[in-house]
């Protein structure tokens, strides 16, 4: 079973049914609850989720729909460290640095699912898009 980082922009493209990337997030969740894959995903994907969700959709139910996700994700922490590492880093956006630092804690984490593979060229994982990490699997 490997062990699968999704990023932010993932979950907000899931969230927002965009279309292809919604069906394939949709595939890796089916392959998590039947335990084909594990799916991890970073707490400040939460927090975005959250109030993303919150402000598309003020009288919709964010927490619950981010608990359904909690039962599928297992959510890795942010420590100071990395938040420290990404400030200083070459990375050219700081909440895919964020992410990037949290996830050398987690060494059993195999590879990363991004929209945009490029955003992660620094990252020491495998990276790849929603498409192509079927292959991986």
């Amino acid at each position: 079973m490997k062990n699968v980082y999704v990023e932010t922009s993932l979950l907000v493209d899931f969230i927002v049914n965009k279309a292809p990337i919604a069906q394939d997030i949709n595939i890796l969740i089916d392959m998590a609850k039947k335990r084909e894959v594990c799916l991890y995903t970073s707490a400040i994907s939460f927090v975005n989720l959250y109030n993303i969700i919150s402000y598309k959709d003020p009288k919709g139910d964010a927490l619950a729909l981010l608990q359904k996700l909690s039962r599928v994700f297992e959510i890795i922490e942010v420590p100071k460290s990395a938040i420290k590492e990404a400030l200083k880093s070459d990375f050219k956006d700081f909440e895919t640095a964020v992410q990037s630092f949290s996830l050398k804690l987690y060494p059993r984490i195999e590879l990363i699912v991004a929209r945009h593979t490029k955003d992660f060229k620094l990252s020491d994982l495998p990276v790849f898009t929603t498409k192509q990490v079927f292959t991986e699997l």
